[in-house]
């Protein structure tokens, strides 16, 4: 079984230097009903899975990514896919540090989450027009844009789970806490790979709010299913700011080293900000910030040396590995992976367990290998996945049994203390 084909497939720049990166987004069958029971029946949820390894095959088209997206989009997530670069129609090299592979990840979540945050499920706040428009030019107009007549009521948190599988789930520990993560797309200069993500999101947002609209003026019939996936190539931008922006980029690159740091030390005495200072410093933009809510799922994880040999950069702790251990985490893994002992695995999530708590949850498979062909333990990988998703779905990841929580014999010797 596969992910069904995707809502939408589209490309957006890279963050790190503008690499046009592949992506795809999954609608779930609740935005397959009709526009009221919609807004009755769903909240705003998403989930990013990151594939493994480019040079050894990895991409958005891995049958575990697909695996675990189907779990994850059963259970009512809109689900985000991308290729890192050098993967799949991606374009550039795998980079040997993985800083790129990150900048790629951040990138696509900022496109994600922004996503969920312009879709308007209340008939009240959808477009005027009732009938399926092309995507719109969007050169004039804010980065924000809602589309409601009045302030519209403050939507709960956006559910949000940023996962991985293998090297994926190596650069999702990496992810900075999504608080950080979106203050990069704040007042983002036009022009700019950020500004250019945000366009992106936005216009696809309109068009799913759009075609929610027309379900209204139908009566509340279903327009998933007979609507096609939709491929969106080029840029939302207009391409003369495109231009500009890379190539001051790009002259910003070819300064020799000693003029940046002269130019860092005489900005420390200059009274002028730069554009960019400017755009930080503007606060009347900011007031449309998602509120997200995160929660993280690694599949397979990479530990040394193999992360040492795949990413240099990423081997070492980072800040963004304190996110698994203060939100809700779930690691699953296999006792017979290559690339990583079953002791070293349990070691290392019994040392976050310290930390975590009821947090973090965890799923040693028997018999798993790395790429989890092994029969049975699909379903396995299937069942852990599934069941924490409804959880977090839920918001009851912190309400597991005394059995789920504890081990075996914790689970036993409790029980008997309770007898």
């Amino acid at each position: 079984m596969t992910l069904p084909d995707p809502a939408y497939s589209f490309t957006i720049p890279s963050l790190h230097d503008d690499t046009p990166l592949d992506c795809r987004i999954y609608h779930p069958s609740e935005l397959a009903g009709s526009a009221s029971s919609v807004e009755d029946t769903w909240q705003k949820r998403g989930a990013i899975i990151a594939h493994p390894y480019a040079p050894l095959g990895g991409s958005y088209d891995d049958p575990i990514v697909s695996v675990v997206g189907q779990e994850v989009l059963r259970q009512g997530f809109i689900v985000g896919t991308f290729n890192f670069r050098g993967a799949g129609a991606s374009h550039g090299r795998t980079s040997w540090s993985g800083k790129a592979e990150l900048a790629d990840y951040i990138s696509f979540a900022g496109c994600f989450i922004h996503y969920l945050h312009n879709l308007q499920l209340s008939p009240s706040s959808y477009p005027e027009t009732h009938k399926l428009q092309p995507i719109p030019s969007s050169s004039s107009r804010p980065l924000f844009l809602r589309h409601s007549s009045g302030p519209p009521p403050p939507d709960p948190p956006i559910k949000l789970i940023l996962g991985g599988y293998s090297y994926g789930s190596l650069a999702t520990t990496h992810i900075p806490a999504t608080s950080t993560l979106l203050q990069r797309f704040i007042n983002a200069v036009p022009g700019t790979a950020a500004a250019e993500i945000l366009l992106r999101a936005r216009v696809l947002a309109e068009q799913t709010s759009t075609e929610l609209s027309a379900s209204v003026a139908q009566r509340g019939r279903s327009f998933r299913r007979s609507r096609q996936s939709l491929t969106i190539g080029g840029e939302e931008t207009p391409p003369d700011i495109r231009r500009r922006s890379r190539e001051t980029s790009r002259r910003s690159l070819d300064v020799p080293r000693s003029l940046k740091v002269f130019g860092r030390k005489a900005s420390d005495r200059s009274c002028t900000p730069s554009p960019a200072d400017e755009a930080v410093e503007d606060e009347e933009h900011v007031k449309d910030v998602p509120d997200v809510s995160t929660a993280y799922l690694l599949v397979s994880p990479i530990l040394p040396p193999t992360s040492t040999l795949i990413a240099p950069s990423l081997a070492k702790a980072s800040p963004g590995q304190q996110n698994i251990t203060r939100r809700p985490t779930l690691i699953v893994y296999g006792d017979k992976d290559s690339f990583a002992s079953a002791k070293k695995m349990r070691k290392w999530v019994e040392e976050l367990k310290k930390e975590a708590g009821w947090l973090l949850w965890s799923t040693e498979v028997h018999e798993a290998g790395h790429f989890w062909r092994e029969e049975g333990v699909e379903k396995e990988l299937r069942d852990a996945v599934r069941e924490w998703a409804s959880a977090v779905a839920s918001g009851s990841e912190g309400q597991r049994s005394m059995s789920v929580l504890l081990d075996r014999a914790d689970a036993v010797a409790a029980i008997a203390q309770v007898q």
